[in-house]
């Protein structure tokens, strides 16, 4: 199940003056700096759990102004438990997020969340996601 790229951004350039700009827009709290360089993050197949944990939370900050594909990779990493505890609830949420943002969910994320997910666990992350942009 990989991680998704948000296609209508210009696929990042790989070469150290652009990845120090990005990294700079994303410490400043830019979101779309801050996906990108998740997404940057999440590329090498040696990732290291420090690298997944950074990653988790540039998708965190993303996920959190309604970004859908900070969503969906996030909830991937909360099911895969890569730099965060393994949590379906968590991970039915962003999904359940991410599908209201207008976000295309892969179906392998969905159908693979809906054979681990108990029904009560299944309640829980639609009463989390109804409330999460209403909290005050």
């Amino acid at each position: 199940m990989p991680f998704v790229y948000d296609t209508r951004l210009k696929p990042v350039t790989q070469n150290t003056d652009a990845l120090d700009l990005l990294r700079r827009a994303a410490d400043a709290g830019e979101p779309v700096a801050q996906f990108q360089l998740g997404w940057v993050l999440v590329q090498n197949a040696n990732t290291s759990f420090d690298t997944f944990k950074r990653a988790a939370r540039l998708f965190e900050s993303g996920a959190k102004v309604g970004h859908g594909p900070s969503m969906i990779n996030l909830a991937g990493m909360y099911l895969r438990a890569e730099g965060l505890p393994q949590d379906y609830v968590l991970a039915q949420m962003w999904v359940l997020l991410a599908r209201s943002h207008g976000a295309d969910v892969p179906a392998n994320l969905g159908d693979a969340l809906n054979q681990k997910m108990t029904p009560e666990q299944v309640n829980m992350a639609q009463s989390l996601a109804s409330t999460f942009f209403n909290q005050d």
